[in-house]
């Protein structure tokens, strides 16, 4: 695939959040935009699973050493594309075929299997919750470094302002790094 990943697999009870972003026009640095993608969906999931944990050494969020969120981010020329999955509720029989991440040991678990009862349209509303989170977070920060900086400093110092992410739930069709 054009994201990494050699394998891409969705199917019905997955929420796929594709983030198209202009990060030249917003002034957005890259490791701030996907350190916020990170946040936005983990807090998600935290919502109804205080264990979840995001794991650095093989992307995605993991519950119980079971990745349940997917993410797979492309920025090419200022732009992102692609996005995260997370299990929700879905039948888990072909991630069994699946190495995910070339890790033989990695494996997948949904919401369901972990207890939650949770639709794809409660997660998607907890998403755009904490997309505006995100973005009133970013504000006020961006409000305080910039009382803070000297004048002529200000436009050298990018920050994300007034950039929604919008998650958009499609379950076929699309494509994820893991």
């Amino acid at each position: 695939t054009d994201r990494g990943g050699q394998i891409t697999y969705h199917a019905p009870g997955q929420l796929l959040v594709y983030i198209l972003f202009d990060l030249k026009r917003r002034s957005a640095k890259i490791r701030t935009f996907i350190h916020d993608i990170e946040k936005i969906m983990l807090n998600s999931v935290r919502y109804y699973l205080e264990e979840a944990i995001l794991n650095k050494s093989e992307p995605g969020i993991f519950v119980k050493d079971k990745k349940i969120v997917s993410f797979g981010l492309k920025i090419s020329k200022g732009h992102s594309y692609h996005g995260a999955s997370i299990n929700v509720s879905m039948n888990m029989d072909p991630w069994n075929e699946i190495i995910i991440c070339g890790n033989n040991a990695t494996q997948a678990i949904d919401l369901e299997h972990l207890g939650c009862n949770v639709s794809l349209e409660k997660l998607r509303e907890e998403i755009k919750e904490e997309s505006k989170k995100a973005e009133e977070d970013t504000d006020e920060s961006s409000q305080i470094s910039e009382k803070n900086l000297p004048q002529e400093n200000n436009e050298n110092e990018p920050s994300i302002k007034n950039t929604p992410v919008e998650p958009v739930n499609k379950l076929n069709n699309l494509k994820q790094r893991y």
